[in-house]
């Protein structure tokens, strides 16, 4: 139950981090003694990709079995993960998952970036990039590919949650 309830917010987080996604359509228990009302008989959906990720302005078709989430309950931090990006792969991490909406930096640090046998945290990447564009190049918001930078706050904002 908590991994489906996770799963779809993580889903929902993503299509607005992308900006470029459609919603699905779910089924949900109706309480006892309410009206039902009556959904429209066809499928509205196409059977076509319902989100897509422009990387270099190039537009990926994004599936939802290409899509996998991660959870930590010690510090509520929720990663998604998106395959199929030219063979590569795209990680987005959401630290403080219950926070949401918020705004989120480039770089977040918390108990499970403590660095062992010290009172100091690591600073972890929001966002990665991984094997793109050829296999073996990965890129982290906070390393260019040449050098290391510093934590910008407010580079992305989650505007809503939605089961």
């Amino acid at each position: 139950m908590h991994i489906k309830i996770l799963f779809s917010a993580s889903v929902f987080t993503l299509l607005l981090i992308v900006s470029a996604c459609n919603n699905s359509n779910t089924t949900a228990k109706e309480p006892a003694g309410s009206k039902k009302q009556t959904a429209p008989t066809n499928d509205t959906l196409s059977n076509e990709p319902q989100c897509s990720i422009t990387i270099d302005d190039k537009e990926f078709a994004v599936s939802e079995d290409s899509i996998s989430t991660g959870y930590s309950f010690s510090d509520s931090t929720l990663g998604v993960t998106i395959k199929g990006i030219d063979g590569g792969r795209v990680v987005f991490t959401m630290p403080n998952f219950f926070k949401c909406p918020c705004k989120i930096s480039t770089g977040y640090s918390n108990i499970n970036t403590k660095i062992a046998g010290t009172e100091e945290y690591a600073m972890w990447p929001t966002l990665e990039l991984y094997d793109y564009p050829i296999r073996g190049i990965s890129f982290r918001n906070l390393n260019d590919g040449y050098h290391e930078k510093g934590v910008t706050e407010n580079a992305m904002e989650i505007m809503a949650i939605e089961k």
